[in-house]
């Protein structure tokens, strides 16, 4: 070797080849992380729908039950079952399309930018038709935190 050059030359094939491959190793890792993280949003999306549509159900099951006793007692179990309803504003209305119930609107929700709005039917008996559409509109945050945490053993709150 020369003196001029030193251990390494500056223009050394192992030189150069060593920095093509940290780059390429760079480039298909940030093509990795974002193919991951768009496989995890998807994962989350459906799951947090399914958890939506589960909850709807629920609802539309519980109150569809409730209004065999009349409007008041629909009322009654949606009033009770408010404050299980947190992250969510429920509003149900009569076939007429008037207001039957809706849930006090909560700054947590306003604010939140997480919200999907899911409509549905509730099943009620021909004697009590006091309700038949309803609109949940949940904020997805705590779900979605929930089933980030599923596989760590965090809990949901």
């Amino acid at each position: 070797m020369s003196a001029a050059c030193g251990p390494v030359c500056s223009h050394s094939i192992s030189v150069r080849l060593s920095r093509r491959l940290a780059i390429f190793t760079m480039a298909v890792l940030g093509v990795l992380f974002a193919i991951t993280w768009g496989m995890v949003k998807v994962i989350l999306s459906e799951r947090s729908e399914q958890d939506l549509h589960a909850r709807c159900e629920l609802i539309a099951d519980v109150v569809g039950r409730a209004a065999a006793g009349g409007e008041a007692a629909m009322l009654a179990q949606l009033q009770a079952d408010a404050p299980m309803r947190a992250d969510t504003r429920l509003e149900v209305w009569r076939p007429d399309g008037s207001l039957l119930h809706a849930d006090r609107g909560s700054a947590a929700l306003e604010r939140s930018q997480h919200t999907r709005v899911h409509e549905f039917a509730i099943a009620a008996p021909s004697s009590c038709p006091a309700a038949r559409c309803a609109r949940a509109t949940p904020s997805t945050t705590r779900a979605t935190r929930r089933w980030a945490g599923a596989g760590h053993g965090s809990s949901s709150r």
